[in-house]
């Protein structure tokens, strides 16, 4: 029984052996070429954007009925450095995230070569070490909650480029004092400087034409809005609900 078994097991091995060495042979020529092809194959998966997550994010999509959120148009990856996370777009950055522990933080003009467009949603929420923020020039939107409940930020200096401030952006920073929107900002957004206790001064100019709900809500140390539109161009500006420090007294016409 023993050689009954081991006999015909030798002659498979023997048998497969054989056939790879011929497979091997007869392909010797064409190895090259098929390593060629594997590499330029990885290369080709490694630089697209498909992943092993998304493809199952898909399938469970479909198996469940509903749809998988597309990725914004342009967008190519997400990455980050020593001190950024962000995502990449064919023509700009956005910064997503701050790894860093420095109380000074200078956001780049250009990360990877590509200028920086906008501070994302929640990119610096509760960096409570950080005292100071400088946001390069180039930088038109800083969306919802960028720098919520950033309690030590005292001084933040905004670029000309800026035109957005989204909903609750500064909200809590309560050790910010004073803040200048530059002159091209057109939108504050609801929250925006909400419970800013300790804002004292704010610069605006006339190009800001929407003022959100609650903006400057229980922002109870602010004394001052220095306005370098004219009083016509203050009437016409729409300002929402609950921002009793932009009434008259505390308007100041530069």
């Amino acid at each position: 029984m023993k050689n009954g078994f081991l006999a015909p097991y030798g002659c498979r091995i023997f048998l497969e052996e054989w056939f790879m060495s011929f497979v091997w042979k007869r392909l010797a020529g064409k190895r090259i070429l098929l390593a060629m092809l594997l590499a330029l194959l990885v290369f080709s998966l490694s630089s697209c954007s498909f992943s092993l997550e998304s493809a199952l994010a898909e399938l469970k999509a479909y198996v469940n009925g509903t749809e998988v959120p597309k990725p914004p148009e342009g967008f190519v990856e997400s990455r980050e450095n020593k001190l950024f996370t962000y995502d990449v777009y064919r023509e700009y950055v956005i910064v997503t995230g701050y790894l860093g522990e420095e109380l000074e933080v200078v956001i780049p003009e250009k990360i990877d070569r590509l200028p920086v467009y906008a501070i994302a949603g929640l990119a610096f929420y509760e960096s409570v070490l950080v005292e100071s923020v400088t946001i390069p020039e180039g930088v038109e939107v800083l969306e919802e909650n960028a720098f919520y409940y950033c309690t030590a930020l005292k001084t933040i200096s905004l670029p000309e480029s800026l035109h957005t401030i989204g909903d609750k952006a500064f909200a809590s920073c309560t050790a910010l004092t004073s803040i200048d929107f530059g002159t091209s900002l057109t939108y504050i957004g609801e929250e925006a400087f909400a419970d800013c206790e300790n804002l004292v001064t704010v610069y605006m100019t006339d190009k800001v034409n929407t003022v959100g709900a609650y903006a400057f809500f229980r922002c109870l140390s602010l004394e001052t809005i220095n306005y370098s539109g004219s009083e016509e161009a203050w009437q016409q500006m729409v300002v929402d609900i609950e921002n009793a420090p932009l009434d008259k007294r505390c308007i100041q016409v530069i």
